[in-house]
């Protein structure tokens, strides 16, 4: 039995669609239902929990069903969130309760942590740095989170520093969906795609990944069973501009829209991301990611 939550989003659902590809629904989802019914509804599963009613019955010791393996993926994940309270509970609490309750039962503990601890560090390192400086109180919440639990080394535990993952299931997300999705959308709509104009002459880089490598990733890690902080990325970062100008190319039509860059975002804004993987090669991962071009593609022709 394996337990997914967030299972209901993004990742998630994408990760229960291939599991249930191999023939397999022994998987307890953990999720607001009201955030996508769309997701539930294409997949196969045996119970479903509210995260709320969930956190409950673990902390009242209810939860009695034969797990393996919790792949915790339910958090905050808004990088604009304010209230450092909420973060709190969502990011570190419910999961330190869900580590404890992995404990008590011996599963196999899976947890999303984020690139966007890395800051202006960009992500291209293997070393578990916990001195980094996060732009913004999401990145800080999944940071702490991290220091918790590999400052020690007692713990067994996969920690999953997801880079920018874009692809299928992830319109219920909205403004906080993937640049691909995004640009996406507003060229289906108004035929412009809205990139932010920066005065310097380096274009900003991310590290776009496609979630179904995220997916490889995520499932390569569960069955090699190594602890370790493990980036989720490609290594090699692309710009905005270039995913525009992909996404115009293949629906053949739009333009790119130049917008002025937010005093909002100021000071809370990663301008490169770059994913060290030399720890999953070290492992033994051989996959090869799709190259942004392919992704794209892929993406459109599946889009939901």
């Amino acid at each position: 039995m394996i337990l997914v939550t967030g299972g209901a989003g993004f990742i998630g659902a994408n990760l229960i669609k291939k599991i249930n590809g191999r023939g397999n629904a022994n998987i307890i989802i953990v999720d607001n239902i009201k955030k996508s019914k769309k997701n539930i509804n294409s997949l196969i599963f045996k119970d479903f929990f509210d995260k709320n009613d969930f956190y409950k019955k673990i902390c009242n010791g209810q939860i009695k069903s034969k797990i393996k393996s919790i792949i915790h993926l339910g958090a905050c994940s808004d990088t604009t969130e304010k209230n450092w309270e909420y973060l709190k509970f969502n990011n570190i609490v419910y999961t330190k309760k869900l580590y404890e309750f992995s404990r008590s039962i011996n599963a196999q503990f899976i947890y999303a942590s984020s690139a966007s601890v890395y800051g202006e560090t960009s992500g291209n390192t293997n070393k578990n740095d916990f001195k980094l400086k996060p732009l913004n109180l999401y990145g800080k919440s999944k940071l702490e989170i991290d220091k918790y639990f590999f400052q020690e080394s007692s713990k067994n535990i996969i920690a999953l520093r997801f880079f920018n993952v874009y692809g299928n299931l992830e319109s219920h997300k909205k403004n906080m969906s993937s640049p691909v999705s995004k640009f996406a959308k507003q060229l289906k709509k108004n035929k412009l795609c809205n990139i932010f104009k920066f005065d310097s002459k380096d274009e900003p880089k991310r590290d776009f990944i496609h979630v179904d490598d995220s997916v490889k990733i995520i499932e390569f890690l569960k069955k090699k069973k190594k602890r370790g902080l493990y980036n989720i990325g490609t290594g090699k970062p692309d710009t905005f501009i270039n995913v525009g100008k992909i996404l115009i190319k293949y629906l053949g039509y739009g333009k790119i829209n130049y917008i002025n860059f937010p005093n909002r975002l100021k000071h809370k804004y990663q301008y490169y991301t770059k994913a060290n993987i030399l720890k999953l090669k070290k492992l033994g991962f051989t996959g090869r990611a799709m190259i942004l071009d392919n992704g794209i593609k892929n993406f459109l022709n599946k889009n939901d």
